[in-house]
């Protein structure tokens, strides 16, 4: 899905919740738990995307989730990775934040063990098992997740009602 597409399909929801349940919302911004996505001592572990040149057919950027724990990108800002990592359970909901300083594209691997629904093990140990979420941010890319409080972006449910019926 293309981030147009997506935007489309937000609007479209959008529309839908308002007329058939008249919600009204309001954006607002809270003080809440964030993570900062900083540098890691010995530095970034990224492999940095040269520059296109005059005559290179551009490659895209792409990042793909191998299944959980299996993360790949190519040709990524860092502000991607954050993102993505504010979506990985290990990271219990708290938006990540990019901190690194880090500019241009990058790409990287990062593999980890998936913490299971009731707990930190995945479950089956294997003998080539991949070490825990943050382990596996500071080893393989050189970056960690940092607790700090930050703005956060939320929504606020100003007005619902309960759908008519039809």
């Amino acid at each position: 899905m293309t981030a147009e597409q997506g935007q489309r399909i937000r609007l479209e929801l959008q529309s839908l919740l308002a007329e058939r349940f008249h919600l009204q919302v309001s954006p607002q911004t809270k003080e809440l738990p964030v993570y900062a996505l900083i540098v890691a001592k010995g530095g970034p572990k990224l492999t940095p995307t040269p520059a296109p040149k005059a005559n290179d057919k551009p490659h895209g950027q792409m990042i793909h989730m191998n299944g959980r724990g299996d993360l790949t990108a190519t040709d990524v800002p860092v502000s991607l990775l954050a993102d993505v990592l504010s979506r990985q359970p290990e990271t219990n909901g708290r938006v990540v934040v990019d901190k690194t300083g880090l500019t241009g594209n990058y790409s990287w691997n990062l593999k980890w063990t998936p913490e299971s629904p009731d707990g930190p093990s995945s479950g089956t140990p294997t003998d080539d098992a991949a070490p825990s979420f943050f382990t596996a941010l500071e080893e393989q890319l050189g970056l960690k997740l940092d607790s700090q409080k930050g703005p956060v972006a939320v929504v606020a449910v100003d007005r619902m009602e309960l759908p008519s019926v039809n």
